[in-house]
């Protein structure tokens, strides 16, 4: 059990802005004892003449490096549940955690707390040194320094009445050294109008244009619960003003956000905020948790096996394809899941999966019960089961997957909520496919430690064009639309060179499903990969034909037009369209070096035809592998360097294509 109550240390603190430190009789006997302990535990800091409890974790493998991230309780002001509730994410990502105590006792009310203590009893300005949100600032200063931590800037996010106090703390503070802010299900909203009054709007607060378009442009997360839709909640406001935010949290988040970004493009002013959704999640902190984690951390750090290098493995299109077997089922035959099992198909594959460090798969499904899709006029409407099919893959370790191909949204806007439900249980990560198109087209950057040095790897995932997935079946996202990420080169060299601005040392990879069925790459797949090279992409790696299709060199780079399938529960049309029946899933190996990355390819050629395999691809044998060398040869138009630079070899897992430089 967790003792809650490890150390107890009192430090008087004055604001930063302009005040001094007085020293407490309890300073010197923190300076005997040492800092408080690493691992989860409680100080107190004294700031105004108010003692605020502050909950903590304190991560055990380095607590200097760590970043640091504030969250504020909600009405109960029950910060030991907040601490205890965001414990294992904290743990996870070795985030200082403070989680600060403001007690009704010491802050009674509203408008002590959560409003900020802006306006006084009476109606007017309170003196800017009495604002509640001048504690967060001290805190950082104390808990940072008492544990030794170097940050310079810290997360903050808070829930529901914390919501309310965090982001009204950026339009109070705005040189406060926040790094990004979450407000998650906050009850009504300070909205950035000046015509409105405080704490609805910006009237009496103090705060004028210039304070208003500098909050336009915080980074804010406004993420928003999909089922906070309770409109009776005891602890709903329901004043004229706050029911014209909407009847429910969901509502008000929602109109809050719209409300920011049409008032900065009046103003023609940078506009900072994001709009981002928890799924089937209502007015609870521990539900919205993994979601802002994810928002504001990314994925954790994985660590590689070998200190020299780390093994990324790129798998194609993947599907345990329940929709298929089913139909065999009513057609006579048997469900190959029922018969022999989720795991029967990956069998022959374990070796290779479990020998990466890391694995990028294109889902090619939703995870979902759905079975209503509205898409009557779209051949192949898939589903899988939301539990066993993440299973399958968690077993062999972290896993990201692309939502970015032509069946995502088989099962409407639902089912792709589903599937980030699905997901993010198993711990797995996504890209590609989103609440909106911000979300979607944000990369997958995962950063990975090589015996002490960081590699970090950016992935994009995106869907070609076309015109009935548009107009027909709308499965791209918009702005306020939900769905997968289109090719857009331009979008593409702009985020790019927004990554390269923080990680400069990033290797991109550009994972797109493209082309046609069981068929080598079109002109369009030639053009696209081209532009896409030209954007600053490092690898391309194409996926969507069911089969492998050709591998080249622009004279920078390989380009994979299509690695085929990884597991895919159909019987497949190889034979009907006298396709290749092998697939490229592919090795990327990337070793620390001074600044970016060196990176190796190798690729494992497996037999992915179920006919011949009894839906259980397999490697290919020594023979399979010379053919499929020359075959990608002939297509490809290789040159004597680049056919020199690709060696068929062997080991421990079987048989590979080695790709170097030409």
């Amino acid at each position: 059990m967790l003792n809650l109550f490890r150390r107890l240390t009192r430090v008087d603190l004055r604001p930063v802005f302009g005040f001094v430190i007085l020293a407490s009789a309890f300073w010197a006997d923190r300076v005997e004892a040492g800092p408080p302990p690493l691992g989860a535990g409680r100080i107190e800091v004294t700031h105004g003449g108010k003692v605020i409890p502050v909950w903590y974790y304190a991560p055990e493998q380095g607590v200097e490096a760590a970043p640091v991230l504030f969250v504020m309780h909600g009405v109960n002001r029950d910060a030991d549940r907040y601490r205890n509730e965001w414990l294992p994410h904290a743990q996870k990502h070795g985030v200082l955690l403070i989680v600060p105590e403001f007690s009704a006792a010491a802050f009674p009310g509203e408008q002590k707390y959560n409003q900020g203590n802006v306006l006084d009893a009476t109606g007017k300005p309170t003196p800017p040194e009495e604002l509640t949100f001048t504690f967060i600032e001290p805190i950082f200063d104390e808990v940072t320094k008492v544990f030794g931590n170097r940050s310079s800037h810290y997360q903050i996010y808070g829930h529901s009445a914390g919501a309310q106090f965090v982001h009204r703390f950026l339009y109070l503070m705005p040189e406060a050294r926040v790094k990004q802010a979450v407000a998650a299900n906050a009850g009504f909203w300070t909205e950035p109008d000046g015509a409105i009054s405080y704490p609805y709007g910006m009237q009496d607060s103090g705060l004028d244009a210039a304070a208003e378009k500098a909050m336009l442009a915080k980074p804010l997360i406004v993420l928003l619960g999909t089922e906070d839709i309770d409109s009776n909640d005891v602890n709903l406001r329901r004043t004229p003003e706050a029911m014209k935010q909407g009847p429910h949290r969901f509502a008000r988040g929602k109109h809050f956000f719209e409300t920011g970004r049409r008032r900065a493009a009046e103003l023609r002013t940078p506009f900072g905020w994001r709009l981002c959704t928890a799924p089937g999640v209502p007015h609870k902190n521990s539900g919205m948790a993994p979601y802002a984690m994810r928002q504001l951390f990314g994925p954790p750090v994985v660590a590689s096996r070998d200190t020299n290098t780390v093994r990324i493995l790129f798998g194609g299109d993947t599907g345990t394809a329940e929709s298929y077997q089913e139909q065999y089922v009513r057609e006579g035959g048997v469900n190959v899941l029922v018969e022999k099992g989720y795991d029967y198909g990956l069998e022959k594959l374990e070796p290779l999966l479990r020998s990466a460090d890391f694995r990028v798969i294109n889902l090619e499904t939703p995870l979902t019960l759905r079975r209503d899709s509205q898409l009557t006029s779209k051949d192949y409407l898939h589903y899988a089961d939301p539990v066993k099919m993440p299973e399958l893959f968690a077993k062999f370790g972290p896993v990201a997957y692309s939502l970015a191909n032509n069946h995502t949204l088989d099962q409407g806007a639902g089912g792709l909520d589903d599937t980030r439900v699905a997901l993010m249980a198993a711990n797995a990560e996504w890209f590609g496919g989103g609440e909106n198109l911000t979300e979607a087209a944000r990369p997958l950057v995962q950063r990975f430690d090589v015996g002490g040095k960081s590699v970090t790897l950016a992935v994009f995932g995106a869907f070609e064009y076309r015109t009935d997935y548009d107009k027909e079946y709308h499965f791209y996202a918009g702005p306020e639309k939900s769905g997968t990420a289109a090719v857009d080169v331009a979008a593409l060299r702009q985020a790019i060179a927004e990554l390269k601005r923080t990680s400069p040392e990033a290797y991109v990879v550009y994972f797109v499903h493209w082309g046609g069925n069981y068929s080598w790459k079109n002109e369009e797949q030639t053009k696209s990969a081209a532009a896409i090279r030209e954007a600053g992409v490092d690898l391309l790696i194409g996926h969507g034909a069911h089969a492998l299709q050709e591998v080249t060199h622009d004279g920078n780079g390989w380009i994979f037009y299509s690695i085929g399938n990884l597991l895919f529960n159909t019987r497949g049309r190889y034979a009907a369209h006298k396709a290749v029946p092998y697939s490229l899933p592919l090795v990327l190996e990337l070793t620390p070096g001074n600044g970016r990355p060196t990176a190796d390819l190798r690729a494992y050629p497996i037999l992915s035809d179920n006919q011949l395999t009894d839906y259980q691809p397999r490697l290919v044998t020594d023979e399979e592998a010379g053919e499929i060398e020359k075959l990608l040869a002939e297509k490809g138009a290789w040159t004597d360097g680049v056919r020199a630079a690709v060696r068929c070899g062997k080991d421990d897992l079987g048989p590979c294509l080695e790709f170097g430089r030409p």
